[in-house]
């Protein structure tokens, strides 16, 4: 069986990326990395190439569903039967690998998960389930003895088997950032596709600048990473297989991240110039990266 991981980076460290390729090489996994830097030493990187490792660069930040998009390509032109999905600073351990890919059938569409945890907290980011309504249910599988079935999981980790792909396709690159893969997981979840998170393999993950526990919580990002939170809600409520009630209470929820980084944050003009923009495009169906 062929597999192989595509990792997306953006002025990586070079050392932990080096960490989860030795990884990858001892799974006999191949690493194929797609470059979304602005600026970077492109002689350090271009190092890690070599037969086991495909180091492709796309001379600017292209967002992460394009960048994804690429290694996908490259992935099935190689005739990959198994892809992974990684970020450039994911930590795995030995075993991780095997322990994701073991709720899956190769010969079949599903896609697997881990368990990710919080590196600043140590408590386990939810996976979710969604009622045909929109209504979502937090679903937590750490120390669970058997494999979950859940319907939105984030891309980091995710093991996806090629022919899913021929069955869902693949991201859309209109949303640059932020909901890309939970648009395509609802993809998924229309196409009859199932996702399972693997229970015993576990994967640090870092996400934004801290955590609101207000109406339901969520993740406070920088002012230009906010633009596209915002923005991106206006996509989902255009897209036909994510139920609207789903959609707006993102939006509601999102809206009052952004009123709580404008009270408490140092950048609030800035802050309220990502809030405004995001808001005009996001009904104008002005989509893609920012200009």
């Amino acid at each position: 069986m062929n597999k192989c991981a595509i990792i997306v980076t953006y002025n990586p460290n070079l050392e932990v990326l080096k960490n989860l390729c030795k990884q990858l090489f001892i799974a006999n996994v191949k690493a194929i990395i797609i470059d979304n830097s602005d600026t970077i030493n492109k002689e350090a990187l271009s190092k890690l190439g070599n037969e086991k490792c495909e180091v492709n660069f796309l001379n600017g930040n292209e967002g992460i569903a394009k960048a994804q998009n690429v290694g996908i390509k490259l992935a099935l032109l190689q005739k990959m039967d198994l892809i992974y999905l990684f970020d450039q600073d994911s930590i795995i351990s030995p075993n991780f690998l095997s322990l994701l890919s073991k709720p899956l059938d190769f010969k079949k569409a599903n896609v697997s998960a881990p368990v990710a945890i919080d590196e600043r907290s140590g408590s386990e980011l939810p996976s979710f389930k969604v009622s045909s309504f929109g209504f979502i249910k937090k679903i937590f599988s750490y120390n669970s003895s058997e494999i979950l079935s859940v319907d939105l999981v984030i891309s980091s980790g995710m093991a996806i088997t090629a022919k899913t792909f021929e069955k869902v396709g693949l991201l859309d690159e209109r949303f640059f950032i932020d909901f890309v893969d939970f648009d395509w997981c609802f993809r998924c979840k229309e196409k009859g596709v199932p996702i399972y998170i693997a229970p015993n393999a576990i994967m640090e993950h870092s996400i934004g600048l801290g955590a609101s526990n207000i109406f339901g919580g969520g993740t406070i990002h920088n002012y230009q990473r906010s633009y596209y939170k915002v923005r991106n809600c206006f996509i989902l409520l255009r897209q036909g297989h994510v139920p609207i009630c789903y959609s707006l209470r993102m939006l509601f929820l999102i809206y009052i991240q952004q009123l709580i980084a404008i009270i408490s944050l140092k950048e609030r003009k800035n802050y309220i110039s990502s809030l405004y923009h995001s808001t005009i495009d996001g009904l104008l169906a002005r989509f893609g990266k920012r200009n």
